[in-house]
């Protein structure tokens, strides 16, 4: 019940006129009316497991969501909102028979982000969800129509598949610039699509080639008269329904697949049943359901068309004694038994009657499957109750018998009570059992379902590869974040190409996910869902030892993080140093990290950043977690320390960034040096792409600091560093000169004289540009010895070596190769590329004035391979 940040789907129930209607009456008889009225609103909140938030005079607010998620919650919503609707109608005929008074109920429903937890004092506590969705959701209530229920754009999107809609005029919330889109709902789809996914069903079939022959095999299998069984294995979203959609798309168009009612010689019967998530606890859930899609029933049906439709279909399929079987289906049905069948139920004990309706559905399909071969599907085994479990073991034994086969999909979770099927199914009936694990797609495979989703077109790279991260493969999580790209316009098409507008690397988590994600964190016991949090403000990957500077109890973070690695929420990596673990899912992270407060946030990271100081660990992770922390200005230092490492290695989109940030947190009070090492690097970085303007930029800003702070030493190094960028970007030699001559006089001034050795070293390539060798020569002795007088030794070191060419290009020869020497024993030990490389271009000088054309021709080369690598 602590505080959270959660996507929570809100319901407001109101009844409407209950003002002009309790003025009628008595307060006690109206407190009557609106007990009897409650009893019938707060039923389906229960029944679809949300939460009664609170109870309002005559309106009910209730959370599906909160404080325990399930990956359909905007579904539960909605179907409660119209178990309510169906409810109250009866309810207020009866009271305006009786009382004489008259209302309507309107139902009002948002999904949205919301904090939620314990508010009050220590005289009153309420758990509620506070924020502006909770808003948007009492407006959808208070500008519904008497006599229905309206939901935001929100809801509808993660719903519209599964029932009927008629868009609304859009609706003014307060607070909000935009009107609300609105739509009443009409009723349940007869037949929902699915709700996952940009394409629905018509998602593409990618990297599923084996898996796909695998269920072939098995379908051929049953046709060819052997009963088989079959589970289909993966996590939520990877495609086990696209899978079997695939084949039954097959066998349809070749027409071999029949309803099941339909018998045909050289037809296969095909049938599916659907667990739903809230109908664990209703038994023989899905078995109504196959048995409902078999006989073409539905809720209008009346009970003698339903019971004639079971009597038809059993006498056709002819099992024995079909006189106890029609009885028994249509005990499992709810259909209204004959007078007699009731007074035989009535004397029945529940374990008789249990069991003679397994011997009816089990001779039931038998006899159907005796002639003709079928196979039913069960979606979502994983939802099944316990009482269908255990009559699917009886139903497994049928598929030695007859032509019967059987595929389940479910989820790979050893602690669900449905993996029973997939061990009794390995074991006892090993002989024609096959089970198919569904894996994540490789990053090929997923990049091509990309493409496809976008009709062929590659996305920029910097988008394509977040996509990939963030959906580690999962062809759902690929689709949602596509599809909510498209949504935001983050993504859009312009004139045929896909075209990216603002921060496309921050990928949000779609709300379609955010539910399914949530509701996995929330099956965990609390110390687990506890754990995995602090771990999520660690990062994706993390250490044990890092896990201990945040949780109080380290036994129980250790018993914690194997029940997480059993759930396989995370997996545990040896590095050899110590435990480390890292998320499965990036969004598993992401997921656990969103529901924690910001103030909660801060303080943790707070704690791990101070910890991954005292380790000495990577600037940049401890950079991250300062900056989270609010620690902006103690974040520089790392942010510059995490700039020159990403200049060094090369990745220079990665070093401008952390040198923005380093300079956007800047204290108008920071250290001289400090100020220097941010805009140097970040004129290198963009020197190095190359980028003038931004280089340039860069160097001017530095040099107006200086001015401003009144830092000879700043202006020296930016004039310096204007005056490269103007030469050897630019090509304007007369602008650089103008740069490099004020560097030097400011320089002389003041006394800088490692701003001198820069004059000098950016004069010298200046003149060697000119082909002025023996300026360049000159210049290049007076950064060796300044170099030396301030002990730099890259200075030394550039300058020696600069001399050393400029001087086998002067030919002076004897002199270079003295310099060439010195230049060998300063770089005894160093291991930088750049100036390895530019050694080995000094040596194939001194070869190449020896005749030695092929080993200096050799030398050169493998520099300038070593150049190209920098």
């Amino acid at each position: 019940m602590a505080g959270e940040r959660r996507t929570v789907t809100m319901l407001f129930a109101d009844l409407q006129g209950s003002t002009a209607a309790a003025e009628q009456l008595d307060p006690e008889e109206w407190a009557e009316i609106v007990n009897g009225a409650f009893e019938r609103l707060i039923g389906p909140v229960y029944r679809f497991e949300g939460t009664l938030a609170r109870l309002m005079g005559d309106a009910v607010l209730a959370f599906f969501g909160a404080p325990i998620a399930h990956e359909d919650d905007p579904e539960r919503a909605v179907r409660a909102g119209l178990e309510m609707l169906a409810a109250a109608g009866p309810y207020a005929a009866e009271i305006e028979t009786r009382w004489g008074v008259t209302f309507d109920l309107r139902v009002g429903i948002n999904t949205g982000l919301v904090v939620v937890g314990e508010v009050g004092s220590d005289l009153r506590v309420e758990y509620t969800a506070m924020g502006d969705a909770v808003n948007v959701a009492a407006r959808m209530e208070q500008t519904a129509r008497p006599g229905t229920l309206q939901i935001s754009a929100a809801t509808h999107r993660l719903v519209e598949s599964l029932f009927e809609f008629e868009e609304l005029e859009p609706v003014h919330a307060k607070g909000k610039s935009e009107p609300v889109t609105a739509y009443r709902v009409i009723g349940p789809r007869t037949r929902p699509a699915t709700t996952r996914g940009l394409l629905g069903g018509d998602t593409p079939m990618i990297g599923r080639d084996a898996e796909l022959d695998d269920l072939r095999k098995m379908v051929e299998d049953v046709r060819s008269g052997r009963g088989r069984i079959c589970t289909v294995i993966g996590e939520a979203g990877v495609g086990k329904s696209r899978l079997l959609k695939a084949i039954e798309s097959e066998l349809g168009a070749a027409d071999r697949l029949t309803p099941w009612q339909t018998e045909r010689p050289d037809g296969l019967r095909w049938a599916e049943a659907r667990c739903l998530s809230y109908d664990t606890s209703v038994a023989y859930a899905p078995f109504v359901d196959l048995f409902t899609r078999m006989f073409g029933l539905g809720p209008q049906t009346d009970f003698t068309v339903a019971r004639r439709r079971v009597e038809e279909a059993v006498m056709v399929a002819g099992p024995p004694n079909p006189d106890l079987v029609v009885t028994d289906l249509c005990v499992l049905l709810g259909i209204e038994p004959t007078p007699e069948e009731q007074t035989a139920l009535d004397d029945m004990e529940p374990p008789v009657l249990q069991r003679r309706v397994f011997s009816a559905v089990v001779g039931y399909l038998e006899a159907c499957c005796s002639s003709t071969p079928g196979i039913i599907v069960f979606e979502d085994l994983h939802w099944a109750d316990p009482v269908s479990l255990a009559l699917l073991d009886e139903l497994m034994h049928s598929t030695g018998r007859t032509q019967l086969g059987i595929v389940a999909l479910t989820r790979p979770y050893r602690q669900d009570a449905a993996w029973r099927f997939h061990e009794t199914a390995a074991g006892a009936h090993a002989d024609r059992y096959n089970s198919i694990t569904l894996l994540p797609l490789d990053d090929d495979a997923a990049e091509h379902m990309v493409e496809r989703l976008l009709g062929g077109d590659r996305l920029p790279d910097t988008l394509r590869t977040a996509i990939l991260e963030r959906s580690d493969g999962n062809p759902f999580f690929v689709e949602e974040i596509l599809r909510d790209l498209m949504e935001s316009r983050t993504l859009a098409l312009e004139d045929g190409t896909w075209t990216i507008r603002g921060d496309a690397g921050r990928i949000t988590i779609p709300a379609g996910v955010t539910g399914l994600l949530t509701a996995r964190l929330d099956r965990l016991e609390e110390a687990s869902r506890f754990v995995a949090q602090l771990a999520s403000v660690i990062g994706r990957d993390f250490e044990f030892d890092e896990l201990a500077e945040l949780a109080a109890d380290i036994e129980q973070a250790e018993t914690a993080l194997d029940d997480l690695v059993a759930r396989e929420l995370i997996v545990e990596r040896n590095d050899g140093l110590g435990r480390a673990f890292a998320f499965r899912h990036a969004l598993i992270r992401e997921t656990a990290y969103n529901a924690i407060l910001l103030k909660s946030r801060r303080e943790l990271h707070a704690r791990v950043g101070e910890h991954l100081i005292t380790r000495g660990a990577e600037p940049q992770e401890i950079a991250r977690h300062l900056l989270e922390s609010r620690q902006e200005s103690r974040a520089v230092p790392f942010l510059v320390d995490a700039g020159d490492r990403a200049v060094r290695a090369m990745s220079l989109a990665d070093a401008i960034r952390l040198y923005d940030q380093a300079s956007t947190w800047l204290s108008e009070g920071a250290d001289v040096e400090l100020l220097r090492r941010v805009h140097e690097g970040l004129g290198a970085a963009h020197t190095l792409i190359p980028d003038l303007t931004g280089a340039a930029a860069s160097y001017q800003q530095m040099l107006d600091l200086g001015r401003a702070r009144s830092e000879p030493s700043i202006q020296i190094s930016a004039l310096n560093r204007l005056g490269f960028t103007a030469a050897f970007l630019g090509g304007d030699l007369e602008q650089a000169s103008r740069y490099l001559d004020s560097a030097r006089r400011l320089a002389e001034e003041v006394g800088d004289e490692a701003g001198l050795a820069e004059y000098h070293m950016n004069s010298c390539m200046i003149a060697t540009t000119r082909g002025d060798m023996e300026a360049a020569a000159e210049h290049e002795a007076d950064v060796t010895r300044l170099g030396t007088a301030v002990g730099s030794e890259r200075l030394v070191v550039g300058g020696l070596l600069r001399r050393v060419l400029s001087l086998f290009l002067a030919t002076r020869w004897d002199e270079g190769t003295r310099t060439l020497e010195r230049a060998r024993e300063a770089t005894t030990g160093v291991t930088d590329p750049t100036v390895l490389a530019t050694l080995a271009e000094a040596e194939a000088f001194s070869l190449l004035r020896d005749g030695r054309f092929a080993d200096a021709w050799a030398l050169a080369r493998d520099a300038a391979e070593e150049a190209a690598r920098v």
